[in-house]
């Protein structure tokens, strides 16, 4: 239950940030493998920058400001800090 009520504040976070003309998706490590799970923004057919990685999750990204990975960062870990205190 808890990994599912993670993914879902992150989809949220991913769905505000993805306003400022990127693309976000959360992705799940399958080994050598990431398995999709959810993003938003447009397509800019880029190579992927990940941004963040998070146990067996990771936030990939195109065009993403450097002001808003820092600030995704911080809202993860937040996020991380609320639900593990």
């Amino acid at each position: 239950m808890e990994k599912e009520i993670f993914i879902s504040k992150v989809l949220e976070l991913l769905r505000e940030y993805s306003k400022e003309g990127c693309k976000l998706w959360l992705a799940e490590s399958h080994g050598r493998r990431w398995a999709y799970i959810g993003g938003y923004g447009d397509e800019h057919f880029l190579p992927p920058e990940r941004i963040v990685t998070v146990g067996k999750f990771a936030i990939f990204g195109e065009m993403v400001k450097e002001k808003n990975k820092k600030n995704l960062i911080k809202d993860i870990r937040s996020l991380l800090e609320e639900s593990s205190g």
